[in-house]
């Protein structure tokens, strides 16, 4: 089974810096709904479930490889629009950026608990990836987000299918 779409990613690249295009970057690098909370949130539930439901930890990590390849091509997009790829996020009302937190990440080890967590979770980030498309109009980062989307909604099938699975048995 694959991971992530068999379509290429784009080139990184941005057509100028942009520090807002950066700072609205930075929620899905290191906000609460981001790469870097599903690579925690799919490390922890791996780790804490292998005993227990191998198939699915081996899912969750092979996943949570994909999260982090899009983690990496979202912080060389960052610092090409002109920002440290910090595990930060900015905050627009208090007008600064706020550390990721490890609270971000629920540790439930019940299995259709997680199942349920994992589909929410990606249906979030598909959410904000969406509203990060409407407001960054640089033709490169777009094609960037668009990708990651396709990989997303892989994921979120994965999980689907899996809950399906595990219903029937």
């Amino acid at each position: 089974m694959k991971y992530y779409v068999d379509i290429p990613y784009p080139e990184i690249r941005v057509e100028k810096p942009n520090i807002e295009y950066a700072k609205v970057l930075s929620n899905i690098y290191a906000g609460e709904i981001s790469e870097e909370s599903c690579i925690n949130l799919y490390i922890f539930e791996h780790i804490a479930l292998f005993n227990t439901y191998k198939e699915y930890s081996e899912i969750l990590k092979k996943i949570a490889i994909v999260e982090m390849h899009h983690l990496q091509m979202l912080g060389e997009t960052i610092k090409l629009l002109g920002m440290k790829p910090i595990l930060m996020n900015y905050n627009s009302e208090k007008k600064g950026f706020i550390p990721w937190k490890s609270n971000y990440i629920d540790y439930n080890t019940n299995i259709e608990d997680v199942i349920d967590l994992d589909i929410k979770s990606e249906k979030k980030a598909i959410e904000v990836y969406k509203n990060i498309f409407e407001i960054v109009k640089d033709k490169y980062v777009r094609n960037l987000i668009t990708r990651i989307i396709m990989d997303e909604e892989l994921h979120l099938k994965i999980f689907n299918d899996f809950k399906n699975k595990i219903k029937i048995q």
